[in-house]
Order: structure tokens, then C-alpha cells, then sequence
């Protein structure tokens, strides 16, 4: 689910040069649902067992993902803050037994950043 606000800047009292700008709010939300990794033919793969096939069945709890973002845009330049993943929440999104280990992708961890776009 994604949210978006634009609006234009009309009367900027500490800042002049902002009048008539462009600005914007996000907000984000994404949810995965609990899920397997593979089929369910396949075995599934229990703590303090050895893994006797290539590939086994791993359960993946749900989890959710919040996104936020603000910016500000003026003629030729552009200036915006941004937060991905903002809980932090720590989820395997695969997790596979291919090479006789357990490897698991891990979904992105927090990122918080400042972006500025100058075009000529």
C-alpha cells in the first residue's frame, strides 16, 4: 500500500525563496503473509536434523516493511529525506538448501538517507 500527498508551497514565512515549490509526503506499507519455501512434497527441514536431500522445505513467518519519505522541489533542484524499512523487522525472504547448506536471503535492514538532485 502506497500513500501519497503533493501539494505546492504558497506562503513560506522562514523560507522566501520556497514560495510556489513543489513538495511531497509518502508513506509505505508492505506485508508478506507466512509461506513455504518449496512445494509440499518436499521434507521439511527440523532443528538438530542433518539435511539428507538437496533441497528441503523451510517454513517463512509474515512480516511487514514500512517506507516514509518527504521532499521539497524548486525549478531545477530537488531535495528529499527517505526511510526504508523503517521497524528494522529482520525476515528471511528464502531460505534454501541447495548446496547441502542453509543459506537465507534476509530482507534489507533499515536505511535512512538525504538525496539531492541538481538538473542542468
Amino acid at each position: 500500500m502506497l500513500l501519497r500527498y503533493d501539494f505546492t508551497i504558497s506562503s513560506a514565512t522562514y523560507f522566501k525563496y520556497l514560495n510556489s515549490a513543489g513538495a511531497f509526503v509518502q508513506v509505505g506499507m508492505q506485508h508478506q503473509g507466512h509461506s513455504f519455501t518449496q512445494a509440499g512434497s518436499n521434507p521439511p527441514f527440523l532443528p538438530g536434523e542433518t539435511i539428507d536431500t538437496g533441497r528441503a522445505r523451510f517454513d517463512l513467518p509474515a512480516y511487514s516493511s514500512f517506507d516514509a519519505s518527504v521532499g521539497v522541489s524548486k525549478d531545477q533542484w530537488s531535495l528529499m529525506a527517505y526511510g526504508k524499512n523503517l521497524a528494522n523487522s529482520n525476515a528471511s525472504v528464502f531460505t534454501s538448501t541447495d548446496q547441502f547448506i542453509v543459506a537465507e536471503t534476509p530482507l534489507r535492514p533499515r536505511v535512512i538517507g538525504v538525496r539531492f538532485q541538481y538538473n542542468l
